[in-house]
């Protein structure tokens, strides 16, 4: 019995060697952060974003979560859900009004004003969900962008 389990045992491992790992995850790359209009306390700002997906399947996407750092700063974060589909093989961009608050919008700019160059240093974190069965994809990236450059 025993040389039975382990000789299924072997089979069940040369079968998962001989399956390859084609699953390659979506990518998200932050496009522009441009500042619209205030409201009272509040900075209203269009953020845009590119969702690479790079496999050879439809990427269906029912939760966008994001939070981002500007300047150390603690920007903005949320959730959205009901996007299109990202297509196989392509990228897809999508924007949305989000509000901040106005005193770190104001040290923002400062920040960029202090750097001369007009280039915001951030941190990105996001996660795309796409089925309940399907883990997420969870990705944090730091790079420069300048206000409004899309």
């Amino acid at each position: 019995m025993k040389i039975f389990g382990l000789l299924v045992l072997g089979i069940i491992l040369c079968a998962c060697t001989l399956v390859s790992n084609t699953y390659k995850e979506s990518k998200v790359d932050l496009v522009d952060f441009e500042p619209l209009s205030r409201k009272g306390m509040d900075q209203i700002v269009l953020i845009r974003f590119d969702i690479k997906n790079l496999t050879e399947k439809e990427l269906n996407i029912s939760k966008f979560s994001y939070n981002l750092k500007m300047e150390d700063i603690e920007a903005i974060s949320g959730s959205v859900f009901g996007l299109n589909p990202v297509p196989a093989a392509a990228t897809s961009r999508i924007e949305f009004k989000v509000t901040m608050n106005v005193f770190s919008s104001f040290r923002i700019l400062e920040s960029a004003i202090k750097r001369k160059d007009g280039f915001i240093e951030y941190r990105l974190s996001t996660k795309v969900s796409s089925a309940w069965w399907q883990r997420s994809v969870t990705s944090v990236k730091s790079g420069q962008i300048k206000l409004g450059a899309s």
